[in-house]
């Protein structure tokens, strides 16, 4: 670029280059789950089950507890037991 006979270097604005975060790694090599994705896994699923089998086992307990619980046993067929 020339002004006023002068020649001036212009030079192009460039954005900023920002070094990538962890989660924009962790998106571009994803990892299959590891042995604490599983532990988590089951130990939910570990809760789940004993939260169902307590529910059943406690039933009696569970309604006198909280009457209106008789409608899902009753649902359930697990009310008579």
């Amino acid at each position: 670029m020339e002004r006023g006979g002068v020649a001036v270097a212009v030079e192009e604005a460039s954005a900023p280059t920002a070094k990538p975060g962890p989660l924009a790694c962790a998106a571009a090599s994803p990892r299959p789950p590891g042995a604490g994705v599983r532990l988590g896994w089951a130990g939910s699923v570990l809760l789940l089950a004993l939260g169902a089998w307590s529910a059943v086992a406690w039933r009696g307990d569970v309604m006198h507890a909280w009457p209106p619980s008789g409608r899902v046993y009753s649902a359930l067929r697990l009310a008579g037991r």
